[in-house]
């Protein structure tokens, strides 16, 4: 998928092993389920193999410490950070961000823009800027960056990430989950799950500064009610999707399709 329907290509011959791996790894599962429903529809059209959707999406929160849902709140409304988490693959898109930030700072002159796992030196920044903090990538499983890691989330003000193509769906709820108002592109397998029509946030009509920075300003500039709205809406949409919840659906999945084996075979 990533490779014919986001980067237009044919495979490499260096990739097509992994695909052939991929490709009988589906044709020996009994169940294969997927995280996204546009990626079950293109599974099971392209491999002839059923693929399952499990009405749910999960949220990998393994915060250490995690802070009450009203200490979340009050920390977010005084915040004034923006933030992106992604790779190179976001890279066009956290430059727009930087160029939004520094017309966004004239207002806002207390605005912080923070980056986690985007390398600094393809920023395109200048000597100039200033608030913009670029964090290595931030492994969960170590306190000192699970802590940092939980840290930016807690305090996101709002996160930000004009991608065009695709927008990290799973930090993305995460951040919802931390009762953050998000701005991405409406991208397929988002807007399957939680809708066209974006009220814990923006939706990004384009990826061109001036829509960006006219989206961040508008909710910058919110009381904190209309704020408060947007934060308890973000996290509404995906609070019961835990692991806990998940793993009862894929058990309950199991037993589904070994009771019917089980009279199948008499």
């Amino acid at each position: 998928m990533i490779i014919l329907d986001r980067l237009n290509r044919k495979p490499y011959f260096f990739e097509k092993w992994f695909i052939k791996y991929q490709n009988i790894a589906f044709n020996k599962s009994e169940i294969v389920i997927s995280l996204f429903r546009d990626a079950k529809k293109v599974i099971t059209e392209r491999h002839g193999k059923q693929v399952c959707h499990l009405d749910s999406n999960v949220v990998n929160d393994i915060n250490f410490a995690k802070p009450t849902p009203q200490e979340i709140l009050n920390k977010k409304y005084k915040s004034h950070e923006l933030l992106l988490i992604g790779s190179t693959k976001y890279l066009l898109g956290a430059r727009k961000l930087v160029q939004a930030f520094r017309i966004l700072q004239e207002e806002f002159p207390e605005l912080i823009l923070n980056f986690i796992n985007l390398p600094k030196d393809r920023l395109l920044l200048e000597e100039k800027d200033r608030n913009i903090n670029c964090h290595d990538y931030l492994d969960k499983g170590i306190p000192e960056e699970n802590t940092k890691y939980y840290e930016l989330l807690t305090n996101a003000k709002i996160l930000v990430n004009p991608s065009e193509i695709w927008a990290a769906y799973s930090s993305t709820i995460e951040c919802m989950f931390y009762y953050t108002p998000i701005i991405i592109k409406p991208y397929e397998a988002f807007a399957l799950d939680y809708g066209k029509e974006n009220d814990f946030g923006a939706y990004l009509e384009n990826t061109d500064v001036p829509t960006i920075v006219d989206s961040i300003r508008k909710i910058l500039r919110m009381d904190v009610e209309s704020y408060t709205k947007l934060c308890m809406r973000a996290h509404e949409l995906v609070k019961d999707q835990t692991w806990e919840n998940y793993t009862k659906k894929v058990i309950d999945l199991m037993a589904d399709v070994s009771n019917r084996n089980r009279k199948l075979n008499g």
